[in-house]
């Protein structure tokens, strides 16, 4: 909500005749421009639909963001709640990954929205040498009757038989819907003593 009364209110110091002609203004220029018009109506409800569609239409021309990765300790209680890995250590075979996912795109149905990214997951040793992994290790598609705009992101990954020492994984997601790609680099260790917290 401060996002949004900042940007309307940034708008509404902008001299009126600064946008472009009605024919040369974009998908994200109109409902901005209208977003300030229902502002300026008192109709708030509706200029929050129309910023939707700005922020809709801005992510869609946005690189694909993947970002908090993290270690976790143990699964996710909820979307976002977890615990991180102390030092990012890891004590057992399955290494726990958490990333989100942001500007990624979606498939209009008529049941709602999906959304359809699949990953590739690699582990490098600390020279950034590839020890093993795997492309399109898992998908991760939903349909929701609303939209997703941060998409969250568990991954679980076997390191039976990595010796004690210091790791990253590399995750790379896709999204199938709008063809993006992004990057994520999440260091790790595995403990000398597995099982031993």
């Amino acid at each position: 909500m401060f996002t949004t009364l900042v940007l309307l209110s940034a708008l509404s110091a902008a001299p009126p005749d600064a946008g472009l002609p009605p024919e040369k203004e974009d998908a994200f220029t109109r409902a901005v421009m209208g977003a300030l018009t229902m502002h300026k109506r008192a109709d708030d409800a509706r200029a929050l639909r129309l910023l939707w569609d700005a922020v809709d239409e801005a992510r869609a021309r946005a690189p694909l963001d993947v970002h908090d990765g993290q270690v976790l300790e143990d699964y996710p209680q909820n979307l976002g709640i977890y615990r991180p890995a102390k030092a990012s250590m890891v004590f057992t075979p399955t290494l726990i990954l958490y990333l989100e996912v942001d500007n990624h795109g979606f498939r209009k149905r008529p049941e709602g929205f999906e959304l359809d990214l699949y990953t590739d997951v690699f582990i490098q040793d600390g020279d950034g040498e590839k020890l093993g992994g795997k492309e399109k290790f898992g998908t991760h598609q939903l349909l929701s009757r609303v939209p997703y705009r941060t998409t969250h992101m568990v991954l679980e990954v076997g390191i039976q038989g990595l010796p004690p020492g210091q790791y990253q994984a590399q995750v790379t997601v896709h999204d199938a819907v709008s063809g993006k790609v992004g990057k994520l680099f999440i260091p790790f260790r595995v403990a000398a003593k597995p099982g031993k917290h």
